[in-house]
């Protein structure tokens, strides 16, 4: 790597005259960025004075719900080089947001940017080559307040750098450490000021401060890589020291000035927004409000989102489930009819004539990607098999679909997942499934398991378990009872059991279970045609050791229990898991969203 050359100059006013222009640049960045949100395809016009430099940035919901966040400079960049750029940005991780996060997180002292915003997206450059677009598809897109926020703050810091970076590139070619430093404190500067400015805290000091500063830090430190590792611990401490305290003798009067000044410009844009970002993002849901749309309206977002039957989004669109069929082992993935609409049934029907097909994935519709997989060998089990994909017909609202079906030996699991609650924190889940396809082996359960498929202790599984084992006696009729698995334990309330939670024999249940992860959880149930919930269990964890707090893991299972314990036999349809504790008016409403069987399943295979 080329070293900057000499010119005889003292680099350190240069270096503080930059990091300057930046600041200016930045603060122009989220001037102009902050008045779009609340009408993202037209934006409010800004007072004049609020637009210091060439500097613009667009934010547009296209018809078919992908959203676009556009950076220009108006500088003309060599498209070329760029080009190359964001070709090799694109190919670095599976989803986009995963490469966002890496460059961001390599300046550690800067707030950690990952967040709830996880997303795939296409980067490109504007026609004139002046600027930088990211688009994310209208299934990535989460219509909640705080995943927009993330998002936005997150795609305008990445631009930002990868703009100045070029920009600085062009001007100074050798000055590759340089400009990927300055790069570096552009991101984190314009992340910071975002946050802050969703924060409400434009007009405190201490935060100022803790942006400027540590974004100053955290360029310097985050460029150290591997190579550099030697020159870092011995020469860059008494750099960053150097310019840390030349930046506040020379330019912290600067800085608060400017502070003051972008703080009264952002409150005055503030009252062009009304409604924040509310307003802004996919295609408006109200009446066809699915059941992930109002989790993520009420500030507890869906982190798992599986179903064979419908899109549990009202906009989204992608593949819900994959099948395979036996004739030739090829395969072909399941879509809705229409966005937030009902599988496409006939083309499962169609690609399995003739032959048989089993479902060997069940795709998460939520931004975080948790897919489920057939469940190989656990500590109970060996390898499970996929569901017959044609073993569960069934019609909903007059549509022909299919669930799973669940005949023992079937499972379905995701070890390595995103967004999950671990180690004692809050979360909430339900599953559709059937209570008349039911037995007393362990364990048709769905949500959170051990990540290494063996049972690692009390509190280490937090999921909904349907079936008619009274694991603690006495129990109330025959069952099935909704329950929590806890892990080493069915919990039916309480202790274990609950003589109160009178178990759910409808042709169609919801069951749901919420814990807080500390000290409380609850479980409901009730007949999944009729909407409403009968709660059977709220209150304390169990105090036998090791449930309060819990210690989840995060995988995701669905069908068997977190040791591929896999002798349970069950039908399902549809499962969410939220990020927090839900409440009970957001569960009335998501509970009108169920699309329950019009009549009994029709199972294609024996079983209890």
């Amino acid at each position: 790597m080329r070293r900057l050359r000499r010119t005889g100059r003292k680099p350190f006013p240069w270096f503080t005259r930059t990091l300057l222009m930046v600041t200016a640049l930045v603060a122009a960045t989220a001037l102009t960025a902050a008045a779009l949100p609340a009408q993202a395809a037209t934006p409010s016009s800004l007072p004049a004075r609020s637009v210091p430099s060439a500097v613009s940035t667009s934010v547009s919901t296209a018809a078919d719900g992908d959203l676009t966040f556009t950076l220009d400079t108006g500088l003309a960049y060599d498209a070329t080089t760029m080009q190359r750029n964001l070709d090799k940005a694109q190919a670095e991780n599976s989803r986009l947001s995963d490469t966002i996060d890496r460059q961001l997180e390599e300046f550690p002292l800067v707030e950690d940017t990952s967040g709830p915003a996880h997303f795939d997206g296409t980067l490109s450059m504007t026609p004139d080559h002046t600027g930088l677009s990211l688009t994310i598809p209208v299934w990535d897109v989460q219509a909640s307040e705080s995943w927009l926020q993330w998002a936005f703050a997150k795609a305008m810091a990445y631009l930002a750098s990868w703009l100045v970076f070029d920009a600085c590139i062009l001007v100074v070619p050798e000055a590759f450490i340089a400009c990927t430093t300055v790069s570096g404190f552009t991101a984190g500067l314009l992340r910071g000021m975002l946050t802050q400015y969703f924060d409400g805290t434009l007009g405190d000091g201490k935060a100022w401060a803790k942006t400027f500063l540590g974004a100053l830090q955290g360029a310097l430190w985050g460029y150290a890589t591997a190579s550099f590792k030697q020159w870092l611990e011995t020469q860059l401490p008494g750099v960053l020291n150097a310019i840390s305290s030349g930046i506040k003798a020379q330019a912290w009067s600067w800085a608060k000035s400017a502070a003051s000044w972008v703080a009264d410009l952002l409150a005055d844009v503030a009252e062009l927004l009304p409604d924040g970002f509310v307003e802004w993002g996919p295609p408006a849901t109200t009446a066809s409000s699915l059941p992930c749309d109002i989790y993520g309206t009420y500030g507890t977002p869906c982190v798992a989102a599986h179903s064979t039957v419908r899109a549990l989004y009202a906009y989204y669109r992608g593949p819900l489930y994959q099948i395979q069929r036996a004739s030739d082992q090829a395969g072909i993935d399941i879509l809705p009819l229409s966005a937030g609409g009902y599988a496409d049934a006939a083309a499962q029907d169609s690609f399995c004539a003739g032959t048989s097909c089993v479902i060997n994935k069940i795709y998460d519709q939520s931004p975080e990607w948790n897919d489920l997989t057939i469940e190989g060998a656990g500590g109970a089990a060996g390898a499970d098999h996929g569901a017959d994909a044609s073993a569960l017909p069934v019609t909903v609202n007059g549509h022909h679909v299919y669930g799973v079906d669940i005949v023992g030996q079937t499972g379905y699991r995701d070890n390595d997942t995103q967004g999950v609650a671990v180690n004692g924190r809050a979360e909430g889940m339900y599953m559709v499934a059937s209570g008349t396809h039911v037995n007393s082996g362990c364990c048709f359960d769905y949500g959170n398991a051990e990540t290494n498929t063996r049972d690692t202790g009390n509190g280490h599984m937090d999921a909904v378990n349907l079936g008619t084992e009274c694991y603690f006696p006495p129990c109330t009729g025959s069952g099935p009872w909704v329950e929590a698995d806890l892990e080493n334990g069915l919990f039916s309330g309480g202790n274990g059991s609950d003589t109160d939670n009178a178990g759910n024999k409808s042709n169609y249940v919801t069951a749901m279970l919420k814990n807080n992860g500390q000290t409380t959880y609850a479980l409901k149930g009730g007949d999944a045609q009729k909407g409403s919930l009968t709660t059977w269990y709220s209150g304390p964890l169990p105090t036998r050791g090791g449930y309060a707090p819990m210690q989840q893991e995060g995988a995701i299972v669905m069908g068997t229990g977190g040791d591929n314990s896999n002798w349970s036999v069950g039908s399902f349809f549809e499962g969410v898991m939220t990020q927090g504790y839900p409440r009970r008016g957001r569960l009335r409403r998501q509970l009108r969203r169920h699309p329950a069987g019009d009549g009994r399943a029709r199972r294609a295979v024996g079983g209890p």
